[in-house]
């Protein structure tokens, strides 16, 4: 009778260790972003813009998810020196619901700033980005580009699940 309870209790333990493992090994993944242009970090890098449409655009830029676990509808901020009324998201020959949607800035030395909106059903956008996954932000067209400035520099910042905010600091050139 003793050994017919010990096997129970012992299959009832491997039970809940299988259980707890199962549990702290996927509270130990983590998402970790990366923001990149043309295969290297963003981070203080210098792009030249592109001519669309007549207008000056920031060329695609790309977030990775180097982490173990997805991102699920990540926020995207990004902030100019100058002052810009307007940008909008070009996907080069696809139609796109997502757009810029401009905020108030708290970044003293950034005085635009803009929210990417996107809808989540629609995968072209970054609604998930899944571990060892590469996507694209759209290019921004800088709707209201002054004339009179040969750089600008920005500031994006990609809010993700709890943890901190993945940043980038870069400088934009005609």
């Amino acid at each position: 009778m003793e050994s017919q309870i010990e096997q129970k209790l012992d299959k009832k333990i491997n039970e809940y260790e299988t259980k707890f493992d199962k549990i702290t090994g996927e509270s130990l993944k983590k998402p970790k972003l990366r923001l990149l242009y043309d295969g290297k970090s963003l981070d203080g890098q210098t792009i030249s813009l592109l001519k669309v449409n007549n207008k000056y655009a920031i060329p695609a830029l790309s977030i990775e998810n180097v982490g173990s676990k997805s991102v699920e509808i990540p926020t995207v901020n990004i902030w100019f020196s100058v002052s810009m009324n307007q940008i909008t998201a070009y996907s080069e020959g696809r139609s796109t619901e997502s757009y810029w949607e401009k905020r108030k800035s708290f970044e003293s030395f950034y005085p635009s700033q803009f929210q990417y909106v996107f809808f989540s059903a629609i995968r072209e956008d970054i609604s998930i980005i899944n571990p060892s996954e590469i996507d694209e932000l759209p290019i921004i067209v800088l709707e209201n580009f002054l004339e009179e400035w040969a750089d600008i520099d920005c500031l994006l910042k990609i809010y993700y699940s709890t943890e901190p905010p993945e940043i980038a600091r870069f400088k934009v050139h005609k």
